[in-house]
């Protein structure tokens, strides 16, 4: 009995385990009001890289994107390229409608929608090209892999007339 009272005389008291929880419980309260403080924040950031994105990205890539959203029925939306890895290499990324953030253009995106891409830059690249006197454009077997609604989107991108890069 004297041995249990003496292991029970250095524990911590009531008191002393209360004030223990209540520092910890305001611990937790600052750490959840600086996550919410820094979600908040990356939100905005976020968005304003959005916003800058939009308003600064390249006009070939404007020009896939208006050609994606067309191909795609404006499911996809956007085609950006970011530097992100340690060497600044660009990697290319599709944006849904439906999503907050863009996928990277490549697995685990479908064979048709990398193919519908492809097809897209490619018209893009052809429209920046194109100056006073139009380019032909030699497309083999593109529509092959594609259900006739998106083959039918896809031809109508390829030969609805466009403006030359810099009129309008």
């Amino acid at each position: 009995l004297l041995v249990e009272r003496a292991g029970l005389g250095s524990q911590r008291s009531l008191c002393d385990l209360d004030g223990a929880i209540a520092a910890l419980e305001e611990q937790q309260r600052l750490i959840a009001r600086r996550h919410d403080r820094l979600a908040l924040l990356a939100s905005i950031v976020r968005e304003a890289d959005a916003r800058y994105r939009d308003r600064y990205q390249p006009p070939v890539l404007k020009t896939a994107s208006t050609h994606l959203a067309a191909i795609t029925g404006e499911r996809w939306e956007r085609v950006e390229v970011e530097r992100t890895n340690e060497a600044g290499a660009p990697r290319l990324f599709v944006k849904r409608r439906d999503m907050a953030q863009p996928v990277e253009a490549g697995h685990p995106l479908s064979r048709g929608l990398r193919e519908q891409l492809q097809f897209a830059l490619r018209l893009a690249l052809a429209d920046q090209m194109d100056g006073a006197q139009p380019l032909p454009l030699v497309l083999d077997d593109v529509l092959v892999n594609f259900d006739p609604t998106r083959a039918r989107a896809m031809a109508q991108a390829a030969t609805t007339p466009r403006a030359p890069p810099g009129a309008g």
